[in-house]
């Protein structure tokens, strides 16, 4: 009897105090970020004039940001009842965070699960002017980081199978062997993760 009685205080302690830890356990966030500089205006082929009059002839940057946010809806990655600052995790206001003012940063959810989030965010410069109409790919302190620069719009879907292997990947390491072929070449820094280690 007196273990039973043990067992029954230490199942309640348990309980109590578990309370609060399961729920933030369950409701836990892998958070990706995508930044799309905005500012670029200097690398346009011929066959992106076009794309970009049908925007408004706004800066070939921000044509990207808008034509990626397209191509990651068609691969299934939905905004639909995202609450950026509850599911984001923080606050991403133009000014503080070095966004572009002019545009809306969206918060996609993966197609394969609903835990793990993207920021796509309309950034107004990443300071790459010698190689523009960049992108930069950032995960978790365990992730390795990624620049890419020369991307045409053409090279968008790919880009969107990047993201998505990034975003499945633990350590977030690709090499231009497993890239898509149409980002061979385009990639302008790989940042090893804070803990310098590579699982």
């Amino acid at each position: 009897m007196p273990k039973l009685t043990k067992f029954w205080h230490s199942f309640i302690f348990m309980q109590k105090h578990l309370q609060g830890i399961l729920p933030a356990f369950l409701s836990w966030k892998s958070v990706h970020t995508c930044h799309v500089c905005t500012k670029c205006n200097s690398y346009v082929s011929p066959e992106m004039i076009a794309d970009i009059e049908d925007y408004g002839n706004i800066n070939s940057g921000a044509v990207m940001f808008l034509k990626l946010s397209e191509e990651l809806r068609h691969k299934g990655w939905s905004d639909d009842g995202v609450d950026m600052d509850a599911d984001a995790g923080d606050s991403m206001k133009g000014a503080d965070a070095g966004l572009d003012p002019r545009m809306k940063s969206i918060v996609f959810k993966s197609p394969e699960n609903d835990n793990v989030l993207l920021k796509l965010l309309p950034t107004r410069c990443l300071s790459a002017c010698s190689e523009p109409q960049t992108i930069a790919l950032v995960g978790n302190t365990e992730k390795f980081s990624y620049q890419f620069g020369r991307i045409e719009f053409e090279n968008l879907k790919d880009m969107a199978t990047v993201i998505a292997d990034y975003c499945r990947s633990k350590d977030g390491y690709s090499s231009t062997r497993t890239r898509p072929i149409g980002l061979k070449g385009r990639v302008l820094a790989r940042i090893p993760p804070i803990n310098g280690r590579r699982k």
